[in-house]
């Protein structure tokens, strides 16, 4: 990292477009429960939607093109916050937090606290694009996750002594249900106190996913998964650009054996590791995004139930709306005629 030649010290732009109690401020001046903010410097350009969630929580989706190698120095302030982060889209990331080095890859989760006064060095690659979703959380959200958990007892403890923590010892996979909350949690058109109680909801949402996904790991070992394969770095990203790529295409695909020929990878690896990495088979993980997608378009636009049908790749309306019901015990026409 001594080669850097942009580095970027405490008191740049690019900490000032991070700083956010002055985000805060100004959505609440606007009167906006959105903001959207574009930073563009020496490191490149960042696109983030921040997403009030009220006195509580705060939320931001970073889209990070990086133009150059950079080395970005902070000293962590007084006021400072629990982070719940989700990275979306990204090769791999490494920072260092008074000295210590982690490295951060796509498709991870983590809650974190970094105490005040932490010296914290993050170095992003050139060419590189990178997406994650934080959701920041005000220390008294503490008071109420004081639960019979030795993992989040040992969290709360930490950060009243000022120490820097995470939740988990090791980051844990991004599943679809916890894609479906973050996608929710930005497409939330509610105002004023129902908002809060919603977002906070939300949150404890998205903790309760966690805590289920590692106390069943730890309840159901995994070895009856990978006693049979390894897999290597090469097989995870492979995983997660199948992952990808079923994100983007939300009509049903066809085998997982063309998915191995596609993509050059075992189809024992593909099948068990896809669970392993990302908490559910592949079909299943599938058919969450296609529900999710559903319900965003009933939600947001005036197309037909029967085009909606079509369009995320079901035979016949029928087909569609029993599928539908099962997932959200809702009918399609209930989701829009709540519009």
């Amino acid at each position: 990292m001594s080669r850097i030649k942009n580095i970027l010290e405490q008191g740049s732009s690019l900490h000032s477009y991070y700083d956010l109690s002055r985000v805060k401020a100004e959505m609440k001046e606007e009167q906006a429960i959105w903001k959207k903010t574009t930073y563009k410097g020496s490191l490149g350009e960042i696109n983030s939607s921040y997403i009030d969630g009220g006195k509580e929580f705060m939320f931001a989706d970073y889209h990070q093109e990086i133009s150059c190698d950079t080395l970005i120095k902070t000293e962590v302030g007084q006021h400072t916050c629990l982070e719940m982060t989700f990275m979306l889209e990204m090769d791999e990331l490494t920072d260092q937090i008074n000295g210590e080095q982690n490295t951060y890859r796509a498709m991870q989760q983590n809650i974190h606290y970094i105490a005040p006064g932490s010296e914290t060095e993050l170095y992003c690659r050139s060419g590189k694009k990178y997406r994650n979703f934080d959701v920041y959380m005000d220390l008294s959200t503490l008071q109420e996750w004081k639960l019979d958990y030795a993992p989040l007892d040992a969290l709360i403890n930490a950060v009243q002594l000022g120490k820097s923590a995470t939740l988990f010892k090791e980051s844990i996979p991004v599943t679809a249900s916890t894609k479906r909350i973050l996608k929710e949690i930005s497409s939330s058109g509610m105002t004023g106190i129902a908002r809060e109680i919603y977002m906070k909801g939300k949150v404890f949402e998205l903790l309760a996913h966690q805590i289920n996904f590692v106390t069943q790991k730890i309840k159901v070992p995994e070895e009856k998964v990978r006693s049979n394969f390894r897999m290597g770095e090469y097989d995870i990203n492979v995983i997660e650009k199948i992952a990808r790529f079923i994100e983007g295409n939300t009509e049903p695909f066809t085998t997982i054996k063309d998915f191995s020929r596609r993509y050059g990878i075992n189809e024992h690896k593909l099948k068990n590791g896809f669970k392993a990495h990302f908490g559910k088979p592949i079909f299943e993980y599938a058919q969450d995004l296609r529900m999710l997608k559903a319900k965003e378009m009933l939600q947001s636009s005036q197309k037909p139930i029967k085009e909606i049908a079509y369009e995320i790749g079901y035979k016949t309306p029928v087909a569609f709306t029993e599928a539908f019901k099962k997932y959200h015990d809702m009918l399609p026409k209930e989701i829009r005629m709540m519009m």
